[in-house]
Protein backbone atom coordinates (compact mmCIF):
# COMPACT_ATOMS: atom_id res chain seq x y z
CA UNK A 1 0.00 0.00 0.00
CA UNK A 2 1.56 3.51 -0.97
CA UNK A 3 0.34 6.54 -0.52
CA UNK A 4 1.52 9.68 -1.72
CA UNK A 5 1.91 13.00 1.23
CA UNK A 6 -0.05 15.56 0.13
CA UNK A 7 3.05 17.87 1.10
CA UNK A 8 5.52 16.41 -0.89
CA UNK A 9 6.19 13.42 -3.52
CA UNK A 10 7.22 10.50 -0.35
CA UNK A 11 4.66 8.03 0.43
CA UNK A 12 3.62 7.94 3.85
CA UNK A 13 4.76 5.99 6.42
CA UNK A 14 3.15 2.74 7.64
CA UNK A 15 2.68 3.97 11.18
CA UNK A 16 1.17 6.95 9.43
CA UNK A 17 -1.41 5.50 7.69
CA UNK A 18 -1.90 3.25 10.88
CA UNK A 19 -2.48 6.34 12.48
CA UNK A 20 -5.22 8.35 9.93
CA UNK A 21 -6.92 5.11 9.80
CA UNK A 22 -7.45 4.81 13.41
CA UNK A 23 -8.31 8.43 13.71
CA UNK A 24 -10.80 7.70 11.46
CA UNK A 25 -12.12 4.79 12.55
CA UNK A 26 -12.99 6.59 16.16
CA UNK A 27 -14.73 9.56 14.01
CA UNK A 28 -17.05 6.95 11.54
CA UNK A 29 -18.21 5.48 15.52
CA UNK A 30 -19.04 9.00 16.71
CA UNK A 31 -20.95 9.41 13.79
CA UNK A 32 -22.65 5.93 14.16
CA UNK A 33 -23.69 6.89 18.02
CA UNK A 34 -24.86 10.30 16.82
CA UNK A 35 -27.11 8.50 13.90
CA UNK A 36 -25.47 10.55 11.32
CA UNK A 37 -24.62 7.29 8.98
CA UNK A 38 -26.03 3.85 9.96
CA UNK A 39 -22.78 2.16 9.71
CA UNK A 40 -19.05 2.75 9.94
CA UNK A 41 -17.12 2.51 6.73
CA UNK A 42 -13.94 1.81 8.58
CA UNK A 43 -15.16 -1.03 10.38
CA UNK A 44 -14.09 -4.42 9.03
CA UNK A 45 -11.27 -2.45 6.93
CA UNK A 46 -7.27 -3.69 7.05
CA UNK A 47 -4.45 -1.81 5.83
CA UNK A 48 -1.65 -4.33 4.54
CA UNK A 49 1.60 -4.43 6.64
CA UNK A 50 4.74 -3.61 4.15
CA UNK A 51 7.21 -6.51 3.63
CA UNK A 52 9.73 -6.87 6.79
CA UNK A 53 13.59 -6.95 5.82
CA UNK A 54 14.79 -8.65 9.34
CA UNK A 55 18.21 -8.02 8.90
CA UNK A 56 17.75 -4.43 8.87
CA UNK A 57 14.55 -4.32 11.48
CA UNK A 58 15.89 -3.51 15.10
CA UNK A 59 13.60 -4.11 18.28
CA UNK A 60 15.17 -2.22 20.67
CA UNK A 61 15.29 -3.51 24.32
CA UNK A 62 16.98 -3.21 27.48
CA UNK A 63 19.21 -6.58 28.62
CA UNK A 64 18.23 -8.68 31.39
CA UNK A 65 20.93 -6.42 33.61
CA UNK A 66 19.52 -2.90 32.60
CA UNK A 67 16.00 -4.35 33.43
CA UNK A 68 17.19 -4.94 36.56
CA UNK A 69 19.14 -1.64 36.72
CA UNK A 70 15.68 -0.40 36.50
CA UNK A 71 14.05 -1.83 38.53
CA UNK A 72 16.32 -1.13 41.69
CA UNK A 73 16.26 2.58 40.34
CA UNK A 74 12.34 2.42 41.23
CA UNK A 75 12.20 0.48 43.77
CA UNK A 76 10.00 1.23 46.23
CA UNK A 77 7.98 3.83 43.86
CA UNK A 78 4.25 3.17 42.08
CA UNK A 79 7.22 2.46 39.08
CA UNK A 80 8.33 -0.70 40.15
CA UNK A 81 4.76 -2.26 39.87
CA UNK A 82 4.17 -0.06 36.80
CA UNK A 83 7.40 -1.65 34.28
CA UNK A 84 7.42 -5.42 36.12
CA UNK A 85 4.09 -5.37 35.53
CA UNK A 86 4.73 -4.27 31.84
CA UNK A 87 7.68 -6.68 31.36
CA UNK A 88 6.32 -10.06 33.00
CA UNK A 89 2.89 -9.39 31.76
CA UNK A 90 4.48 -8.45 28.49
CA UNK A 91 1.72 -6.02 28.20
CA UNK A 92 1.14 -3.25 25.52
CA UNK A 93 0.87 0.21 27.18
CA UNK A 94 -2.81 0.30 25.95
CA UNK A 95 -3.60 -2.87 27.89
CA UNK A 96 -1.38 -1.75 30.88
CA UNK A 97 -2.98 1.58 31.77
CA UNK A 98 -6.38 -0.20 30.77
CA UNK A 99 -6.17 -2.51 33.57
CA UNK A 100 -8.98 -2.37 36.03
CA UNK A 101 -8.72 -3.79 39.81
CA UNK A 102 -11.34 -6.77 38.93
CA UNK A 103 -9.26 -7.67 35.97
CA UNK A 104 -6.57 -8.94 38.67
CA UNK A 105 -7.51 -12.35 40.75
CA UNK A 106 -5.12 -12.20 43.61
CA UNK A 107 -5.74 -15.94 44.97
CA UNK A 108 -4.71 -17.76 41.39
CA UNK A 109 -1.91 -15.04 40.17
CA UNK A 110 -3.31 -13.81 36.91
CA UNK A 111 -5.10 -10.86 34.94
CA UNK A 112 -7.35 -10.62 32.37
CA UNK A 113 -6.63 -8.42 29.60
CA UNK A 114 -9.81 -6.99 27.83
CA UNK A 115 -9.34 -3.61 27.98
CA UNK A 116 -7.11 -0.83 25.86
CA UNK A 117 -6.87 2.90 27.06
CA UNK A 118 -5.89 4.84 24.00
CA UNK A 119 -5.84 7.94 22.21
CA UNK A 120 -8.77 8.79 20.98
CA UNK A 121 -10.53 11.88 19.18
CA UNK A 122 -11.27 13.71 22.14
CA UNK A 123 -8.70 12.31 24.16
CA UNK A 124 -7.92 9.01 26.09
CA UNK A 125 -10.77 6.63 25.59
CA UNK A 126 -11.49 2.70 26.63
CA UNK A 127 -11.56 0.44 23.82
CA UNK A 128 -11.20 -3.29 23.53
CA UNK A 129 -7.97 -5.28 23.06
CA UNK A 130 -6.49 -4.92 19.32
CA UNK A 131 -7.42 -8.35 18.08
CA UNK A 132 -9.42 -11.62 19.49
CA UNK A 133 -5.75 -12.97 20.35
CA UNK A 134 -4.95 -10.16 22.23
CA UNK A 135 -7.96 -10.90 24.75
CA UNK A 136 -6.10 -13.11 27.39
CA UNK A 137 -5.69 -14.36 30.89
CA UNK A 138 -2.03 -14.37 31.86
CA UNK A 139 -0.33 -15.95 34.91
CA UNK A 140 2.16 -13.60 36.56
CA UNK A 141 5.49 -14.13 38.48
CA UNK A 142 4.43 -13.68 42.62
CA UNK A 143 6.75 -10.59 43.34
CA UNK A 144 4.66 -8.94 40.71
CA UNK A 145 1.66 -10.04 42.83
CA UNK A 146 3.34 -8.86 45.63
CA UNK A 147 3.66 -5.77 44.02
CA UNK A 148 0.47 -5.49 42.54
CA UNK A 149 -1.07 -6.21 46.10
CA UNK A 150 0.73 -2.64 47.59
CA UNK A 151 -0.37 -0.69 44.85
CA UNK A 152 -3.78 -1.60 45.45
CA UNK A 153 -2.97 -1.01 49.40
CA UNK A 154 -2.09 2.60 47.82
CA UNK A 155 -5.33 3.03 45.59
CA UNK A 156 -7.32 2.39 48.94
CA UNK A 157 -4.83 4.71 51.20
CA UNK A 158 -5.55 7.80 48.24
CA UNK A 159 -8.97 6.82 48.14
CA UNK A 160 -9.50 7.62 51.79
CA UNK A 161 -7.49 10.80 52.20
CA UNK A 162 -8.69 12.44 49.18
CA UNK A 163 -12.44 13.51 49.57
CA UNK A 164 -12.40 14.63 45.38
CA UNK A 165 -10.44 10.75 44.46
CA UNK A 166 -11.21 9.93 41.06
CA UNK A 167 -12.29 6.58 41.23
CA UNK A 168 -11.65 5.24 38.04
CA UNK A 169 -10.51 1.54 39.63
CA UNK A 170 -7.12 1.18 37.90
CA UNK A 171 -4.12 -0.54 38.28
CA UNK A 172 -1.83 2.04 36.97
CA UNK A 173 -3.28 4.94 38.25
CA UNK A 174 -2.37 8.88 39.11
CA UNK A 175 -2.45 9.98 42.92
CA UNK A 176 -5.67 11.62 42.65
CA UNK A 177 -7.44 8.02 41.12
CA UNK A 178 -7.21 9.20 37.82
CA UNK A 179 -5.77 6.91 34.62
CA UNK A 180 -3.05 7.72 33.29
CA UNK A 181 -2.94 10.12 29.65
CA UNK A 182 -0.91 7.53 27.63
CA UNK A 183 1.38 10.25 26.19
CA UNK A 184 2.05 11.49 30.01
CA UNK A 185 3.15 8.32 30.87
CA UNK A 186 5.33 7.45 28.09
CA UNK A 187 6.61 10.68 28.82
CA UNK A 188 7.49 9.58 32.57
CA UNK A 189 8.99 6.73 31.44
CA UNK A 190 11.28 8.29 29.78
CA UNK A 191 12.15 10.76 32.05
CA UNK A 192 13.18 7.62 34.38
CA UNK A 193 15.18 6.09 31.73
CA UNK A 194 17.43 9.42 31.21
CA UNK A 195 17.31 9.86 35.10
CA UNK A 196 18.44 6.11 35.43
CA UNK A 197 21.48 6.15 33.11
CA UNK A 198 19.52 3.92 30.35
CA UNK A 199 19.45 3.64 26.90
CA UNK A 200 15.65 5.60 25.30
CA UNK A 201 13.65 2.54 24.94
CA UNK A 202 10.33 3.26 23.51
CA UNK A 203 7.21 2.06 25.75
CA UNK A 204 6.74 -1.02 23.70
CA UNK A 205 9.76 -1.76 23.78
CA UNK A 206 9.23 -2.92 27.19
CA UNK A 207 6.82 -5.08 26.35
CA UNK A 208 9.46 -6.76 23.60
CA UNK A 209 11.94 -6.51 26.25
CA UNK A 210 9.67 -8.99 28.83
CA UNK A 211 8.81 -11.50 25.33
CA UNK A 212 12.61 -11.44 24.40
CA UNK A 213 13.76 -12.54 28.18
CA UNK A 214 11.42 -14.87 28.17
CA UNK A 215 12.75 -16.73 24.71
CA UNK A 216 16.54 -16.44 26.24
CA UNK A 217 15.74 -17.82 29.28
CA UNK A 218 14.47 -21.20 26.75
CA UNK A 219 10.63 -20.50 27.24
CA UNK A 220 8.53 -22.04 24.07
CA UNK A 221 7.92 -19.97 21.70
CA UNK A 222 4.03 -20.93 21.47
CA UNK A 223 3.68 -20.33 25.12
CA UNK A 224 5.42 -16.65 24.63
CA UNK A 225 3.10 -16.08 21.52
CA UNK A 226 0.14 -16.23 23.74
CA UNK A 227 1.23 -14.69 26.41
CA UNK A 228 2.22 -11.58 23.77
CA UNK A 229 -1.83 -11.74 22.65
CA UNK A 230 0.17 -12.34 19.12
CA UNK A 231 -2.45 -13.83 16.66
CA UNK A 232 -0.02 -16.44 15.10
CA UNK A 233 3.87 -17.48 16.57
CA UNK A 234 5.42 -16.40 13.66
CA UNK A 235 4.75 -13.18 14.75
CA UNK A 236 6.90 -13.90 18.01
CA UNK A 237 9.30 -15.92 16.05
CA UNK A 238 10.19 -13.22 13.58
CA UNK A 239 10.69 -10.29 15.84
CA UNK A 240 12.22 -11.80 18.60
CA UNK A 241 14.70 -14.85 17.43
CA UNK A 242 16.77 -12.77 15.31
CA UNK A 243 17.56 -10.25 18.11
CA UNK A 244 18.40 -12.71 21.08
CA UNK A 245 22.30 -12.70 20.24
CA UNK A 246 22.39 -14.85 23.37
CA UNK A 247 20.09 -17.59 22.61
CA UNK A 248 22.31 -17.67 19.22
CA UNK A 249 25.67 -18.38 21.40
CA UNK A 250 24.14 -20.89 23.91
CA UNK A 251 23.25 -22.96 20.03
CA UNK A 252 26.91 -22.31 19.36
CA UNK A 253 28.27 -23.46 22.47
CA UNK A 254 25.79 -26.93 22.61
CA UNK A 255 26.86 -27.91 19.00
CA UNK A 256 30.68 -27.11 20.27
CA UNK A 257 30.29 -29.83 22.84
CA UNK A 258 28.80 -32.28 20.70
CA UNK A 259 31.73 -31.85 18.11
CA UNK A 260 34.60 -31.36 20.42
CA UNK A 261 33.09 -34.87 22.05
CA UNK A 262 32.88 -36.79 18.57
CA UNK A 263 36.37 -35.60 17.71
CA UNK A 264 37.79 -36.83 20.98
CA UNK A 265 35.98 -40.28 20.45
Amino acid sequence: LTVKSPFSNKPLSYATIVGIRRDLNVFMRKAVTLKYITDNPVSGTKIPKPPKNLDEEKVVVLTREEVQTLLRFVSGTPEECWYALIIDGTLRRGEALGLTWKDVDFDKGIIKIRNNWVEGLEGPEMTTPKSRSSERTIKLTENTMKLLRKELSRYKQCKLRDLEFHDSNRVIFMTNGAPWDPKSFYRKFKRTLTNAGLPPISMHGLRHTGITLQLEAGAKIKAVSTRAGHADTMITSNIYTHITKNMEQETVDIMSGILTKAVSL
